[in-house]
This record gives structure tokens, sequence and C-alpha cells, in this order.
């Protein structure tokens, strides 16, 4: 039997998340966690400024989007893997230089769940890229979990949720994608 079966995939309910502070959230996860999902769900519709460097194309870009965010008392999420103390590291000090809480929201998701979802994503989406392997095992093997002495006022988990725009997007999803 295959270490992650789509099929068993329960409804989830996420965590208290929410803060009535002026914050900065950074995302922790694997790509194909479900990290852009969660900020598009969650984070967007209750007016988080989406920051990412797949879209700008470099950290430099994030790091100055998000001291304009700052500068102009919004919310911001940083949605990247930030997989290391050292890639966290630079958006922690800039919210400490504000006085602003910054707080991390790590993705829960399985290595072979990841797995799945990127699969997916590839088979469902022609538009998005499809990540290989080699990215996941990087981000293991790079993974540092964050704790709390980096400077983060919370550290939360957040499960995968799917969502799902048709009956044969779920059909897909729950099949056995990675034993093709």
């Amino acid at each position: 039997m295959p270490v992650f079966d789509p099929r068993k995939l329960t409804s989830v309910e996420y965590p208290n998340y929410k803060s009535n502070k002026h914050d900065i959230i950074l995302m922790v996860g694997s790509q194909g966690s479900g990290k852009s999902h969660f900020c598009k769900k969650e984070l967007i519709p209750n007016g988080y400024v989406h920051i990412n460097r797949d879209s700008l194309k470099s950290w430099e870009k994030c790091v100055l989007m998000l001291e304009q965010c700052i500068g102009k008392k919004k919310n911001a999420v940083i949605d990247n893997t930030n997989p290391d103390k050292a890639s966290r590291k630079k958006y922690i000090d800039i919210a400490k230089k504000h006085g602003v809480q910054c707080r991390c929201l790590v993705m829960s998701t399985s290595f072979e769940h990841c797995k799945h979802n990127n699969k997916f994503r590839g088979l469902s989406d022609k538009t998005h890229e499809v990540i290989g392997d080699m990215l996941l095992y990087t981000f293991r093997k790079n993974f540092e979990p964050p704790e709390m002495s980096e400077g983060f006022s919370e550290i939360v988990s957040i499960p995968f949720k799917p969502n799902f725009e048709s009956n044969e997007n779920e059909k897909l999803y729950k099949m056995f994608l990675l034993e093709s």
C-alpha cells in the first residue's frame, strides 16, 4: 500500500491563526504543501498582501515589498518555502526593526502528500509548472523546523485542506497518482 492514500484525506479545520494586531506572516513549507492555496483562500481575502518570490523573481524584491507594506501599515504574508533559519531571518529582522509581530505558519503536509499534490497540479492545471522531485528532496534535506527563539511571536501548524474546482478534479485527486 502506498505511503500516502489520497482517498483517506479527511476534511480538516484550520487551527486559529487569526490576529487582531498588525503583523507579518511567514509561511514555511515544501513545494506542493499548500502554502499558496492557503494564502489565496484564507489570508489574501482577509487583507494580507501576498509577497512571493516566484512572482517577484528575487528575495530582494520580496524584502522591498515587505518594507513598503509595513510602511503603509498593511499586513503581509511571505509565501516562500523558507526552509531554514537563514532564509527566515531577513524577514524576521525587518519585522523586529519596525516593531511588528512576525508569526510563522508551517504547513504540516507530508513529503509523499507534497509529491502527490505536485503531480495533481501538473495534471489538472496546464498553466502551472510541475516541480521536479529534486526540489522536494532539497527542501527536506535543508529543512530546519522554525523555533520561537528565531523571533516569532507564534508558530502554528497548518494542515493541508483540499478545495476542488470540479467533481472531475476531486476524482483525479483521489487516485494514486504516484503509482503510475
